[in-house]
């Protein structure tokens, strides 16, 4: 056996699964580094940081730059020195349609969030009151800083590098689902997790990686990623995977869990689920979603490492 043609391929570039895992490794180690100097810092500066609850705006805070730095440098290093292009060819960059593929990712979670809210007031007691205030503003702010750096670090990990690079080893599909596993897996360590949580969140990582699939560009999952993320827990109050933030408002659903997601959100019931099925088929038949024609040159520049094929 050639154990070498293990390693790489004929045209003598690292085979995709083992990039993959230099990432993992890569990304795990300067998470590793930036959770023991951030977290050195936060004791230094805030000792009880980890005493409040995970919504507070300070902890989502810290906890998003803990996650934002490795996720990007991880992408940037791979990018530059394992694969030899650049970041725009995973979409990862201001391109010329980026404004478009996000206020159009912005729109398909906006259209989720309605569904959600109706099927809550449908099949359950829902009662919305106002809870923001001017005392509530900056720590509301500062949660929609929070999540913005979170949802983009989610991204960077889940459907930048380790998506793109498997698609070339695993085809669009496989690579699609194996990288939702892993995303709504990792979800499990969430508060109040279930079996059915996590299960809604493969579902949302599969909506996701479609996006990503049609665009090539983070800026549309990012967008809906965003949407979700802020409309449901800041803006309505809805727990998110779990977790209760600041808010402008506060929407209680009384219901069956099983169907509307109990204490943990929209995520972890049938509804969810639905929604997240109903919205990956509708982004696949989008029409109007292209690659930008600088993404695309990226991609060519670079065939025999990325995967250039039609969703």
């Amino acid at each position: 056996m050639d154990w070498f043609s293990v390693f790489v391929n004929s045209s003598y570039q690292i085979r995709a699964a083992w990039r993959f895992l230099a990432y993992c490794a890569l990304l795990i180690g300067l998470f590793a580094a930036t959770a023991i100097a951030v977290g050195t810092v936060v004791i230094w500066l805030y000792p009880a940081v980890f005493e409040v609850p995970k919504g507070d705006p300070v902890f989502l805070t810290f906890n998003s730059m803990v996650l934002f730095l490795p996720s990007a440098g991880a992408l940037f290093f791979m990018a530059r020195f394992a694969d030899q292009t650049t970041v725009v060819a995973f979409g990862a960059a201001i391109h010329d349609r980026w404004l478009k593929d996000f206020s159009v990712g912005v729109g398909v979670a906006a259209g989720m969030l309605a569904v959600t809210l109706a099927g809550s007031f449908l099949f359950g007691e829902v009662h919305i009151s106002w809870s923001g205030s001017f005392s509530a503003t900056p720590g509301i702010l500062l949660t929609l800083a929070a999540l913005a750096l979170s949802a983009l670090s989610e991204e960077l990990v889940f459907r930048g590098y380790p998506l793109q690079i498997l698609m070339k080893g695993l085809g669009p599909w496989g690579s699609m689902i194996l990288i939702s596993l892993l995303f709504g897996l990792l979800h499990g360590r969430n508060p109040g997790a279930t079996v059915l949580s996590v299960l809604g969140t493969i579902l949302a990582g599969m909506a996701l990686a479609v996006a990503y699939l049609k665009t090539r560009s983070l800026w549309f999952p990012y967008g809906i990623h965003l949407g979700w993320n802020v409309g449901l827990s800041t803006v309505l109050g809805y727990p998110m995977s779990g977790i209760q933030t600041a808010s402008i408002l506060t929407t209680q659903v009384s219901g069956s869990p099983v169907l509307l997601g109990g204490g943990y959100g929209p995520e972890a019931g049938l509804l969810g689920c639905v929604i997240f099925v109903v919205a990956a088929g509708v982004i696949y038949r989008m029409h109007g979603l292209k690659v930008s024609p600088q993404v695309r040159a990226a991609l060519v520049a670079h065939a025999e490492n990325l995967y250039i094929g039609e969703p």
